[in-house]
């Protein structure tokens, strides 16, 4: 993790301590999906694959917590352009109602964060880390120069809200 006046921290320990309540914690990427890694893009039986394969230990906390089932974020270089401009539609700043667990398993995705009095620090989530944002944290999303992801998306509401926009200028990519 990147803070804007420079600052590098590699241990979740401190990045946890910094952006408090939103989390980095590890989970294992699921066993068995090789094939589906090695893809693109998946079919729905694929899709619906790598979701089985969610970490158990996240799948119990989401049932626990009565949350919706979660939903794969694939997205990879030349993908329709409906799935550029969802991409596209997480880049400016904004909150979103809901909690939000994100389970990278393949590719990397680039968190940007608002801190408490306005600090903006950046993280990349790569495969094994587990993204937790708190509803009402002021983010923003995209991805590396890779231009490659697969996650797990776990929401404490179900999909279809808005997200509310905020005015916020990124001083820190």
């Amino acid at each position: 993790m990147r803070t804007e006046d420079g600052r590098t921290f590699v241990e979740h320990d401190a990045i946890n301590h910094l952006i408090a309540p939103t989390r980095i914690d590890r989970a294992p990427v699921p066993a068995g999906i090789d094939d589906l890694l090695a893809k693109p893009s998946l079919t729905n039986d694929e899709t619906d694959r790598l979701l089985a394969a969610g970490d158990p230990g996240l799948e119990a906390a989401r049932v626990r917590a009565g949350w919706p089932p979660p939903l794969a974020q694939v997205f990879y270089p030349g993908m329709p352009s409906a799935r550029e401009q969802m991409l596209a539609g997480f880049g400016p700043p904004h909150t979103n109602p809901a909690d939000e667990v994100h389970h990278v398993v393949d590719g990397a995705v680039m968190f940007g964060l608002v801190l408490g009095g306005g600090a903006q620090a950046l993280a990349v989530i790569q495969p094994g880390d587990v993204f937790r944002l708190q509803a009402r944290t002021e983010h923003w999303s995209k991805l590396t120069s890779e231009h490659r992801v697969k996650a797990i998306l776990y929401l404490s509401q179900p999909p279809g809200y808005a997200h509310t926009y905020t005015d916020t200028t990124i001083r820190i990519t």
